[in-house]
Protein backbone atom coordinates (compact mmCIF):
# COMPACT_ATOMS: atom_id res chain seq x y z
CA UNK A 1 0.00 0.00 0.00
CA UNK A 2 1.04 3.45 -0.71
CA UNK A 3 1.04 5.54 2.44
CA UNK A 4 1.61 8.90 0.88
CA UNK A 5 0.20 11.88 2.72
CA UNK A 6 -1.32 14.57 0.58
CA UNK A 7 -0.75 18.22 1.32
CA UNK A 8 -4.24 19.08 0.12
CA UNK A 9 -7.13 19.15 2.56
CA UNK A 10 -9.44 16.16 2.31
CA UNK A 11 -12.60 17.89 3.40
CA UNK A 12 -15.51 18.20 1.02
CA UNK A 13 -16.26 21.82 1.80
CA UNK A 14 -15.12 24.35 -0.76
CA UNK A 15 -12.40 26.79 0.05
CA UNK A 16 -14.10 30.11 0.86
CA UNK A 17 -11.69 31.96 -1.41
CA UNK A 18 -12.14 29.72 -4.45
CA UNK A 19 -15.51 30.37 -6.05
CA UNK A 20 -16.47 33.91 -5.26
CA UNK A 21 -17.92 35.61 -8.29
CA UNK A 22 -18.31 38.79 -6.23
CA UNK A 23 -15.13 38.38 -4.19
CA UNK A 24 -14.05 42.01 -4.64
CA UNK A 25 -17.46 43.28 -3.58
CA UNK A 26 -18.87 43.78 -0.14
CA UNK A 27 -21.63 41.40 0.84
CA UNK A 28 -25.19 42.33 0.00
CA UNK A 29 -27.26 43.80 2.77
CA UNK A 30 -30.74 42.54 1.95
CA UNK A 31 -32.88 42.86 5.05
CA UNK A 32 -36.51 41.96 5.58
CA UNK A 33 -36.88 44.41 8.44
CA UNK A 34 -37.15 48.18 8.29
CA UNK A 35 -33.75 49.64 7.42
CA UNK A 36 -32.00 52.75 6.13
CA UNK A 37 -29.10 50.98 4.37
CA UNK A 38 -27.50 52.84 1.51
CA UNK A 39 -24.13 51.47 0.38
CA UNK A 40 -23.99 47.66 -0.07
CA UNK A 41 -27.78 47.42 -0.09
CA UNK A 42 -29.19 44.92 -2.59
CA UNK A 43 -32.51 45.31 -4.37
CA UNK A 44 -34.33 42.50 -6.18
CA UNK A 45 -31.09 40.51 -6.71
CA UNK A 46 -27.30 40.50 -6.32
CA UNK A 47 -26.93 42.23 -9.67
CA UNK A 48 -28.55 45.34 -8.18
CA UNK A 49 -26.06 45.93 -5.38
CA UNK A 50 -25.52 49.57 -4.49
CA UNK A 51 -21.78 50.22 -4.31
CA UNK A 52 -21.72 54.00 -3.75
CA UNK A 53 -23.80 56.90 -2.55
CA UNK A 54 -24.26 58.12 -6.13
CA UNK A 55 -25.54 54.70 -7.17
CA UNK A 56 -28.01 54.77 -4.28
CA UNK A 57 -29.21 58.24 -5.31
CA UNK A 58 -29.68 56.93 -8.86
CA UNK A 59 -31.68 54.01 -7.43
CA UNK A 60 -33.97 56.43 -5.57
CA UNK A 61 -34.42 58.60 -8.67
CA UNK A 62 -35.06 55.47 -10.75
CA UNK A 63 -37.70 54.38 -8.25
CA UNK A 64 -39.45 57.74 -8.57
CA UNK A 65 -39.31 57.36 -12.36
CA UNK A 66 -40.84 53.88 -12.10
CA UNK A 67 -43.84 55.35 -10.28
CA UNK A 68 -44.09 57.95 -13.05
CA UNK A 69 -44.03 55.12 -15.59
CA UNK A 70 -46.86 53.36 -13.75
CA UNK A 71 -49.08 56.47 -13.81
CA UNK A 72 -48.08 57.12 -17.42
CA UNK A 73 -49.29 53.66 -18.45
CA UNK A 74 -52.53 54.17 -16.53
CA UNK A 75 -53.08 57.51 -18.27
CA UNK A 76 -52.27 56.05 -21.69
CA UNK A 77 -54.85 53.31 -21.07
CA UNK A 78 -57.54 55.89 -20.33
CA UNK A 79 -56.57 58.02 -23.31
CA UNK A 80 -56.48 55.02 -25.64
CA UNK A 81 -59.89 53.83 -24.45
CA UNK A 82 -61.35 57.30 -25.10
CA UNK A 83 -59.67 57.34 -28.50
CA UNK A 84 -61.12 54.04 -29.67
CA UNK A 85 -64.60 54.98 -28.42
CA UNK A 86 -64.39 58.34 -30.23
CA UNK A 87 -63.22 56.55 -33.36
CA UNK A 88 -66.14 54.12 -33.05
CA UNK A 89 -68.59 57.02 -32.67
CA UNK A 90 -67.18 58.67 -35.80
CA UNK A 91 -67.51 55.42 -37.73
CA UNK A 92 -71.12 54.86 -36.59
CA UNK A 93 -72.33 58.42 -37.07
CA UNK A 94 -72.05 60.17 -33.71
CA UNK A 95 -72.73 59.62 -30.06
CA UNK A 96 -76.02 58.71 -28.49
CA UNK A 97 -76.34 62.17 -26.97
CA UNK A 98 -76.26 63.84 -30.38
CA UNK A 99 -79.07 61.59 -31.65
CA UNK A 100 -81.32 62.12 -28.63
CA UNK A 101 -84.83 63.26 -29.52
CA UNK A 102 -86.75 65.73 -27.42
CA UNK A 103 -89.78 64.03 -25.97
CA UNK A 104 -92.90 66.02 -25.24
CA UNK A 105 -95.99 64.87 -23.46
CA UNK A 106 -97.24 63.64 -20.08
CA UNK A 107 -94.82 60.73 -19.63
CA UNK A 108 -91.67 62.64 -20.50
CA UNK A 109 -89.52 61.46 -17.60
CA UNK A 110 -90.43 57.78 -17.98
CA UNK A 111 -89.81 57.87 -21.71
CA UNK A 112 -86.47 59.61 -21.23
CA UNK A 113 -85.34 56.91 -18.82
CA UNK A 114 -86.49 54.20 -21.21
CA UNK A 115 -84.71 55.91 -24.11
CA UNK A 116 -81.50 56.22 -22.08
CA UNK A 117 -81.61 52.50 -21.25
CA UNK A 118 -82.15 51.61 -24.90
CA UNK A 119 -79.29 53.88 -25.98
CA UNK A 120 -77.01 52.34 -23.38
CA UNK A 121 -77.81 48.85 -24.66
CA UNK A 122 -77.52 49.81 -28.33
CA UNK A 123 -74.25 51.67 -28.00
CA UNK A 124 -71.97 49.25 -26.25
CA UNK A 125 -68.64 48.96 -27.96
CA UNK A 126 -66.34 45.96 -28.14
CA UNK A 127 -62.80 46.74 -29.35
CA UNK A 128 -61.32 44.86 -32.30
CA UNK A 129 -58.48 42.35 -31.96
CA UNK A 130 -55.69 44.88 -32.61
CA UNK A 131 -57.28 47.46 -30.31
CA UNK A 132 -57.65 44.87 -27.56
CA UNK A 133 -54.02 43.79 -28.08
CA UNK A 134 -52.87 47.39 -27.52
CA UNK A 135 -55.07 47.60 -24.41
CA UNK A 136 -53.59 44.30 -23.16
CA UNK A 137 -50.02 45.55 -23.71
CA UNK A 138 -50.77 48.73 -21.79
CA UNK A 139 -52.22 46.63 -18.97
CA UNK A 140 -49.17 44.32 -19.01
CA UNK A 141 -46.93 47.38 -18.75
CA UNK A 142 -48.85 48.47 -15.66
CA UNK A 143 -48.61 45.03 -14.05
CA UNK A 144 -44.87 44.66 -14.68
CA UNK A 145 -44.10 48.16 -13.43
CA UNK A 146 -46.23 47.67 -10.32
CA UNK A 147 -44.59 44.30 -9.65
CA UNK A 148 -41.09 45.80 -9.80
CA UNK A 149 -42.23 48.55 -7.41
CA UNK A 150 -43.60 45.90 -5.05
CA UNK A 151 -40.28 44.03 -5.14
CA UNK A 152 -38.50 47.28 -4.31
CA UNK A 153 -40.97 48.01 -1.50
CA UNK A 154 -40.38 44.65 0.19
CA UNK A 155 -36.74 45.63 0.68
CA UNK A 156 -38.20 47.68 3.57
CA UNK A 157 -35.62 50.36 2.87
CA UNK A 158 -36.91 53.67 4.18
CA UNK A 159 -35.36 55.71 1.37
CA UNK A 160 -36.85 53.48 -1.32
CA UNK A 161 -40.29 53.58 0.31
CA UNK A 162 -40.10 57.38 0.54
CA UNK A 163 -39.11 57.45 -3.14
CA UNK A 164 -42.17 55.34 -4.02
CA UNK A 165 -44.45 57.60 -1.98
CA UNK A 166 -42.97 60.80 -3.42
CA UNK A 167 -43.11 59.41 -6.95
CA UNK A 168 -46.73 58.35 -6.48
CA UNK A 169 -47.68 61.80 -5.24
CA UNK A 170 -45.92 63.68 -8.04
CA UNK A 171 -46.96 61.30 -10.81
CA UNK A 172 -50.61 61.35 -9.77
CA UNK A 173 -50.46 65.14 -9.68
CA UNK A 174 -48.96 65.21 -13.18
CA UNK A 175 -50.93 62.48 -14.97
CA UNK A 176 -54.31 62.41 -13.25
CA UNK A 177 -55.15 66.11 -13.37
CA UNK A 178 -58.50 65.67 -15.07
CA UNK A 179 -61.67 67.69 -15.13
CA UNK A 180 -63.99 66.30 -12.49
CA UNK A 181 -67.63 66.05 -13.54
CA UNK A 182 -70.02 68.04 -11.37
CA UNK A 183 -73.39 66.49 -10.73
CA UNK A 184 -76.19 68.41 -12.40
CA UNK A 185 -73.94 70.69 -14.46
CA UNK A 186 -75.04 69.16 -17.77
CA UNK A 187 -78.79 69.23 -17.12
CA UNK A 188 -80.78 71.08 -19.71
CA UNK A 189 -82.81 74.01 -18.46
CA UNK A 190 -86.52 73.31 -18.41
Amino acid sequence: MNSRISSRPTTTTADPGLYKPYSSLSPCEAETLWNWNTVDACFIGRAWQVRSGAMFAATCVGTVMLTFALEFFRRMSKIYDKHIVTQHEKDTGGSAASRRVTIEGGEEQRQQQQQQQEEKQQHQFRPGVCQQAVRALLFLSQVVTAYVLILLAVSFNGFILLSIFLGSLLSFFAFQWDAVPVRGANKEEE
